[in-house]
């Protein structure tokens, strides 16, 4: 495996933090392929002159993010498969997958009928102490745990909705579909987080890594229908935001836009 990595020992920038960049460029740029194998700490700091406790440190911070995994006695490999979730044009993510063909299963956590908290009561605009519809589980893509879900829909809209098959069922089309209700509007917010343990357990990670935490409001008109909460795995997740837009002064823009929020009352 090819590094041509460039360490600048005058640069103010650390050490370890230009290898980090670099290394982590080539996971990003599939230069350094998922599954493969990368130099050894010794072997590395040896060819570019740097401690092995500097190479160490690049390193832990690729294993914490999640690009690198290390196999003992065997060594240290890259962990990045990756899926582009375009957050403007496309809120269901599940439906992307199917489309490109990946293997989709959930495992249930939980799933009943609940009073909504305050929380829950403003995301759907109903009273605190409202009974709403609610199911947890963890969707593996291509056999990998990918997403920790956990749904709130209003109780009018959600009839027979526990009786089905939770472990596969689209929401989505669930409420279009059978209940024949548009889904015509969605609000959506994203944090940067790190994975508790609880989740690294859902995850069946060892350590915990980056993720992202997705707020989702499905709304019918001026109605909120569902209030929907993702954790993604960080490392396997690529958000992207497209636009699109002609230079001819006289046309119209075509830009997409997002981050407006609309807060329940």
């Amino acid at each position: 495996m090819k590094t041509n990595f460039k360490i600048n020992h005058s640069n103010p920038i650390p050490l370890y933090y230009q290898l980090r960049q670099q290394i982590r460029n080539n996971i990003l740029d599939g230069l350094w392929p998922d599954g493969s194998e990368v130099p050894s700490e010794p072997k590395l700091a040896k060819e570019l002159g740097l401690s092995r406790a500097t190479v160490k440190q690049a390193y832990d911070g690729l294993v914490n993010e999640g690009l690198l995994i290390r196999k003992q006695g065997r060594g240290s490999f890259v962990r990045y498969q990756q899926s582009e979730f375009n957050i403007i044009q496309e809120p269901n993510f599940y439906q992307k997958m199917d489309s490109l063909g990946a293997k989709q299963v959930s495992k249930i956590i939980e799933s009943g009928y609940l009073p909504a908290d305050s929380h829950i009561a403003r995301k759907l605009n109903i009273e605190p102490g409202e009974e709403v519809c609610y199911f947890k589980r963890v969707r593996q893509i291509d056999d990998i745990p990918s997403i920790i879900q956990t749904v709130f829909i209003r109780k009018e809209y959600a009839t027979n909705l526990l009786e089905t098959d939770l472990a596969s069922i689209s929401f989505h089309r669930y409420i279009e579909e059978t209940v024949g209700v548009s889904l015509n509007c969605f609000d959506m917010m994203i944090n940067a987080i790190i994975l508790d343990s609880y989740e690294c357990k859902l995850f069946k990670l060892k350590q915990p890594i980056p993720g992202f935490r997705f707020h989702t409001i499905y709304w019918n008109n001026d109605i909120p229908v569902i209030y929907n909460e993702r954790i993604f795995r960080g490392e396997n997740l690529h958000l992207a935001l497209k636009f699109s837009f002609s230079k001819d002064a006289e046309a119209t823009p075509q830009i997409n836009t997002f981050g407006v929020y609309k807060n329940s009352k």
